[in-house]
């Protein structure tokens, strides 16, 4: 099945782009053919590394790319399912059993935050029901919160009754304080994320959403709170 995303997409280079392929083939030597350019151009920025887990009960997982995981079309019938459950115990029993990923990076030997080896220098945010009982169109929220520049990914959750985001973050080291501010600015758009999110090695459970909205060239989030 192809997903149908909505993507923004750039017109043309912007100079400071422009100035970098010339930086590149003026210090290094390369020769940017025309195909060269294009495979530059082409490569996602969702292209970056994280480690992916069989299920929540793995603790050491894999290497993966984060568009491998995002745009995958596996396990959709598991997701179907899980979606498609009432009772929340046997959906969370469901959910425990999908693969699931450490959106913010490469973690190892096992998961947790002390073996962080590589920031993909994302972070995922978390809209559910359980913090927003006033909020029921998942779908209508999703394309609202597409309007904001800094969203670089929108999709429902696994179990439909939610959306998590993918934003790219300017200060990878100061993972929760920029978790912290984004909360602070969501919350005056009346709006609260689920506050695990400032855990960098939370799992991100894989989900399936026919049209996600997926923006490359999503502006980098630098503001941080900081905190005493």
């Amino acid at each position: 099945m192809n997903l149908t995303t909505v993507v923004v997409t750039r017109l043309q280079l912007h100079t400071a782009e422009s100035q970098c392929l010339w930086d590149l083939t003026e210090n290094t030597g390369v020769t940017l053919t025309e195909n060269n350019i294009v495979n530059m151009m082409n490569k996602s920025i969702f292209d970056k590394t994280i480690t992916v887990y069989n299920n929540a009960y793995d603790n050491v997982g894999r290497k993966q790319l984060l568009s491998e995981f995002l745009f995958g079309d596996d396990h959709r019938e598991e997701i179907t399912r899980t979606r498609a459950t009432e009772d929340k115990t046997i959906r969370s029993a469901l959910k425990r059993q999908l693969p699931c990923a450490t959106i913010s990076g490469v973690f190892e030997p096992t998961r947790c935050s002390k073996n962080l080896k590589e920031h993909s220098g994302f972070i995922c945010l978390d809209i559910d029901g359980q913090d927003n009982p006033n909020i029921h169109d998942w779908e209508s929220l999703k394309w609202q919160l597409a309007a904001i520049p800094q969203i670089a990914y929108a999709s429902l959750s696994v179990s439909g009754r939610g959306v998590f985001l993918l934003v790219p973050i300017k200060y990878p080291s100061c993972h929760k304080g920029q978790f912290l501010q984004l909360a602070d600015d969501f919350s005056r758009m009346g709006i609260t994320l689920d506050r695990n999110c400032s855990d960098i090695c939370r799992l991100r459970t894989k989900s399936a959403d026919d049209r996600p909205f997926v923006n490359e060239h999503a502006l980098v989030y630098n503001k941080v709170k900081v905190t005493e």
